[in-house]
């Protein structure tokens, strides 16, 4: 589902041409694509998705004393990490157990598992700890970005402008694009397009599975101001942008994403509500820091009946049990906290010089067999990767010109 908020927020860093942010973009996309195209697979998605009890084999296992267990007593622990170079503008990447960064890497990231159990269901506690040292850039840039954005798109100029951007025109030539306006709103929508099955196959049969299955809305706002909302209808996804005045969110300290999402599975609807985030947001001169957490546990719905057609037997080997209670579980782990920080999410970030160091920590707990109605099967991709020439764009598009 990320994927379909990433294309079209994204573009809004072509308006405000800035060298290190775009180095910034440059150093994080290229490590990530290393890292994926130059390691085992299943290893990356390990790293940056979820375990499988089936590939538990391929991680690091570690007994690690537990002040909160009584006694004492020793946990079993799965991890993995990996880490990035850069020598004479060389990426070198690697998958690895070490379980601390180097001071000479730019990029350490590492993930523990550890096995637990909620209520009925086998889980996974997952703890994600990123460092990042790359060009200097910050969320207040980010910021102010979106101000521009949305006070260029006030302007009658606005199509002109978003036709300057490599990354609109690189979109537009793989969706269909257009722009409304909605009272003072702007409207950008990006209707999928089977020409973009020429060169990217399984991106374009990837998002059209998703599009036909769900529909989804995000609003994102700062106490009563009204900043975007992003959200699809049929196989259209839209970005509405609300008018801004400068200095109108770089004065926030708090943001809220609102989301809701409709998934139709084999006969089944499943729909889910007030998935409600907070993301605190505290700026000072030398550093920034960011939280996040979920505020209540989000609400959800099941109509109909999962493969109505076929015998309850062969159901049974695809669902995980009574599926009423499996999202009653699975939603209010999606909302648990880490006690030790309030919230599943810390980020800090330092700027020494021309450097930001970046520290990001991230906790969930999720199933270890978890239901997948949009689960992707496809391991080979054809065509380009559409995700990483759409990341290049805007490295180029913020990249000021010579």
């Amino acid at each position: 589902m990320k994927i379909l908020i990433l294309i079209p927020i994204f573009f809004l860093n072509c308006l405000v041409k800035n060298k290190s942010h775009s180095n910034f973009w440059e150093h994080f996309f290229n490590n990530h694509h290393d890292l994926q195209e130059k390691n085992d697979i299943e290893l990356y998605n390990i790293l940056f998705g979820a375990l499988e009890p089936k590939l538990e084999s391929k991680v690091y296992q570690k007994l690690k004393q537990d002040q909160d267990i009584p006694d004492n007593k020793s946990l079993d622990y799965l991890y993995l990490s990996a880490s990035a170079t850069r020598n004479s503008g060389i990426i070198q990447t690697e998958i690895h157990s070490r379980e601390f960064s180097n001071p000479n890497e730019e990029y350490f990231t590492k993930v523990e598992y550890r096995k637990s159990s909620f209520k009925n269901n086998e889980t996974y506690k997952i703890k994600r700890i990123t460092e990042l040292k790359y060009p200097k850039y910050s969320f207040k840039d980010f910021l102010n970005w979106f101000e521009e954005l949305s006070i260029q798109l006030q302007n009658e100029n606005r199509l002109s402008i978003l036709n300057s951007s490599v990354l609109y025109k690189f979109l537009c030539n793989e969706f269909r694009c257009s722009v409304d306006r909605d009272e003072q709103n702007t409207i950008l929508s990006f209707g999928l397009d089977s020409r973009m099955a020429t060169n990217y196959k399984t991106f374009y049969n990837r998002l059209n599975d998703i599009l036909s299955k769900s529909r989804f809305k995000t609003k994102i706002f700062s106490r009563q101001l009204k900043i975007a909302e992003i959200y699809s209808e049929g196989k259209i996804i839209y970005l509405k942008i609300f008018p801004l005045k400068n200095n109108d969110l770089t004065k926030q300290n708090m943001f809220s994403v609102l989301t809701e999402v409709e998934i139709n599975f084999y006969g089944l609807r499943i729909s889910i509500s007030n998935i409600d985030y907070l993301i605190q947001y505290r700026n000072y001169e030398t550093e920034e820091s960011i939280k996040g957490g979920f505020l209540s546990i989000p609400k959800y719905k099941l109509q109909g009946k999962v493969f109505y057609f076929l015998p309850q037997s062969v159901v049974n080997a695809f669902i995980p049990g009574d599926l009423d209670t499996y999202f009653a579980d699975y939603l209010e782990l999606l909302a648990k906290s880490n006690d030790e920080i309030k919230g599943n999410l810390i980020c800090k970030i330092k700027f020494k010089e021309n450097i930001s160091e970046v520290y990001y920590e991230a906790y969930s707990e999720v199933m270890q067999k978890p239901f997948k109605p949009l689960a992707n099967n496809q391991k080979q991709r054809e065509g380009g990767d559409f995700m990483y020439d759409m990341r290049m764009k805007i490295v180029e598009d913020i990249l000021p010109i010579p």
